[in-house]
């Protein structure tokens, strides 16, 4: 999908801790500046954001789709903050505001992916002060903390960007206490470390479909 956006308009960057690595290969779609921007590609559909519809400052950026292509994962600007929340789309309900992992939804939240149904979302979040934690959303719990790798499973960053079709592993990189490595989460065993091959320095970001 080309990359859509309002020309001579300068936006925001997303904190360097909640961006995707580089090594991934993402389709970002650019939305927002002005409801009025024309698409080369009449394919294109504008999913808006989360401020106010004249906010003029206001953007938005898809990262993920599931496979029926209906349910949209990524990031925008909320109403009333300077921050970015993590956000899932679909034609019925619009853009809902997944919120944050801090009190009265401060700070930032990213989503990276989504399961094949669209109702699993995984990405990180703040966690305490400017510290990041992957976390999952379903709609019936909301969004979990899947805490890092260290030994009291809070200290450090953690970061989440795959998860399967079934929505019940989630795959990406965390802080053990002296280093970044690579995870595979489930409900039954949390969060263990993979570690890292000998050279490699990119984290586990898709699992294959049956987990």
């Amino acid at each position: 999908m080309k990359k859509t956006a309002c020309p001579k308009k300068r936006l925001q960057r997303h904190p360097k801790f909640l961006l995707k690595p580089l090594t991934l290969t993402i389709s970002l779609l650019f939305l927002g500046t002005a409801p009025t921007a024309v698409h080369a590609d009449a394919g294109v559909t504008d999913l808006g954001w989360l401020g106010p519809i004249d906010d003029r400052y206001a953007y938005s950026i898809a990262y993920g789709v599931n496979s029926a292509g209906d349910v949209v994962v990524g990031f925008s600007i909320p109403v009333g903050s300077s921050g970015t929340h993590a956000f899932r789309w679909t034609q019925t309900t619009g853009m809902t505001d997944l919120g944050t992992l801090q009190a009265n939804n401060t700070g930032n939240s990213v989503a990276y992916d989504v399961n094949a149904a669209g109702n699993v979302v995984v990405g990180d979040t703040f966690y305490s002060g400017a510290s990041a934690h992957a976390f999952r959303w379903t709609q019936a719990s909301g969004m979990s903390d899947l805490g890092t790798l260290a030994n009291d499973k809070t200290t450090g960053q953690s970061f989440a960007y795959g998860v399967n079709a079934a929505g019940d592993v989630v795959v990406g990189q965390a802080d053990n206490g002296t280093a970044h490595h690579a995870f595979r989460w489930t409900q039954a065993s949390g969060m263990p470390d993979l570690g890292t091959p000998p050279t490699a320095k990119a984290p586990i970001v898709q699992i294959p479909v049956p987990g």
